[in-house]
């Protein structure tokens, strides 16, 4: 009597577990598209990741996350992010790939600008998306774009420098507390020390001919709104920064600045949404 009472209970358990294991198992989709090289020209290393020495890079190789990309003197290379857009670097630039996926059709990239020139061509993205790109200074975000970047040294100090030739970028300093929505046609500059400058109108195509591989644009006789003539030069006139005989650097929109800010109405905007 025993053994009825128990298959009984046992064929139960199975259908119980049976029902269990039916049940369907939902997996969110996350694909990494290809990010890849294209139109190398010149001495273009690649540095995997986790190692230390660089080798020449190949046409159409693809990168892996945590890849850098250094380009010598006369060199650059064109990164392909596939169904994203495109970045270009210019000569002595040293770039790195940190990530790019996409998940319930939002598409997440993010990579660095240690030193040098790019310029990036984003297509629209969908909303929740994300493009940034980091540099020693300062974030750039984007969700659909072309603009520009430029790091730079000026007297052992990094600066950014970011040019918008289409639509607008959130460009903030590095702890998240100073930004602006840049437009078109439009310039700011971030510093070590945290401070970005409001966006003012680009000088007639200066910076771009710098962002092209060309050298920065020139200091037009000490003009404080302009960048050093050459990289690492050190000559007075940092855009959008004032100067003292001490060598360090304050925001034009800071305290060294009171009475000019006095006269203009403030352009900070805090968390700027770009459509």
């Amino acid at each position: 009597m025993r053994r009825d009472i128990l298959i009984p209970w046992f064929w139960m358990g199975v259908v119980l577990v049976s029902g269990v294991l039916s049940e369907p198992i939902v997996v969110e989709a996350q694909t990494t598209p290809k990010v890849s090289l294209r139109d190398i020209q010149g001495d273009v290393q690649i540095i995997e990741a986790g190692g230390a020495q660089g080798r020449p890079a190949v046409q159409e190789e693809e990168l892996k996350p945590s890849d850098k990309i250094q380009t010598g003197k006369k060199s650059s290379v064109k990164i392909i992010l596939e169904g994203l857009g495109e970045i270009s670097l210019s000569e002595e630039t040293t770039w790195s790939y940190e990530s790019y996926v996409i998940e319930e059709e939002k598409h997440r990239f993010s990579a660095q600008l240690a030193l040098g020139r790019l310029k990036a061509k984003v297509k629209k993205l969908p909303q929740g998306s994300s493009f940034e790109i980091r540099t020693p200074t300062s974030v750039a975000a984007v969700r659909g774009t072309f603009f520009g970047l430029f790091v730079y040294l000026f007297e052992q100090q990094y600066f950014t420098l970011l040019e918008v030739f289409e639509n607008a970028v959130v460009f903030s300093n590095l702890a998240g507390d100073q930004s602006y929505a840049v437009e078109e046609g439009q310039q700011s500059t971030a510093n070590e020390e945290g401070n970005v400058t409001p966006p003012e109108e680009s000088g007639e195509s200066e910076t771009d001919q710098a962002l092209d591989g060309g050298e920065p644009p020139t200091g037009g006789g000490g003009s404080e709104s302009s960048p050093p003539s050459t990289v690492g030069e050190t000559e007075p006139g940092q855009s959008g920064f004032e100067q003292d005989t001490s060598g360090s650097q304050s925001s034009g929109t800071g305290a060294a600045s009171e009475e000019s800010s006095a006269s203009q109405p403030s352009t900070r905007q805090s968390n700027p949404n770009i459509d």
